[in-house]
């Protein structure tokens, strides 16, 4: 029996898969289940963490920026107990572009600093191509 961890946006599924041999057409012995509800992230124990939403993020992000958004539906992401996002701080002529790291803590995410978890094996490789080599 094979057991993996497929990631698919914001759904992370866990399934287990038996060996079909020649001349059985059917799923016996194949299971499925998941590992967390449609928008959570599990991290590496695969316990359920903070939610996967833009909710969820933009409060972090208000936390550390007052007046932050997620610049678009589906300009974040999440994986392994970290996220990031890509975020419009400000607005006006006094508006940036800024790319957040996130850490759960909890069932909440907080905004941390790229510079201290980029360069860290525990921040998953999704997440370091998405925002850590970005400027």
């Amino acid at each position: 029996m094979r057991v993996g961890l497929v990631v698919c946006g914001l759904i992370a599924l866990v399934g287990g898969v038996a060996s079909l041999g020649p001349g059985n057409s059917g799923a016996s012995g194949a299971s499925v289940a998941r590992a967390a509800s449609l928008h959570n992230v599990t991290d590496r124990s695969g316990k359920t963490s903070a939610p996967c939403t833009k909710r969820a993020l933009e409060a972090a992000m208000r936390r550390a920026h007052a007046h932050a958004r997620v610049a678009g539906k589906r300009a974040f992401g999440c994986s392994g107990g970290f996220a990031y996002a890509f975020a419009i701080v400000g607005g006006g002529s006094t508006g940036f572009d800024e790319n957040l790291l996130f850490r759960a803590s909890g069932r909440r995410w907080n905004v941390v600093s790229r510079a201290r978890y980029c360069s860290k094996p525990i921040v998953p490789t999704r997440i370091k191509k998405a925002v850590c080599n970005s400027s």
